[in-house]
């Protein structure tokens, strides 16, 4: 996607570009989620990383380990 933006001020332009970013990182989160709970464990879900855009290993277990928590559950 690109975006050629001349005036930087244009709060229509920023709000739409806000709202992009926002439904891109939603998406995202949804399509991680979902990989992740096709696991029985977390360990599993761990060592199955999926290959998505820049995820690192850290990253991955971090994010295993968030959606893990009795209190996010």
């Amino acid at each position: 996607m690109q975006l050629d933006i001349v005036d930087g001020e244009d709060d229509g332009i920023i709000d739409k570009i806000q709202q992009i970013l926002k439904h891109r990182s939603l998406n995202a989160w949804y399509t991680l989620h979902k990989h992740f709970n096709k696991f029985d464990s977390v360990e599993d879900a761990k060592a199955n990383k999926p290959n998505f855009e820049n995820l690192t290993q850290d990253n991955w277990e971090t994010l295993c380990t968030y959606w893990n928590d009795p209190i996010v559950k």
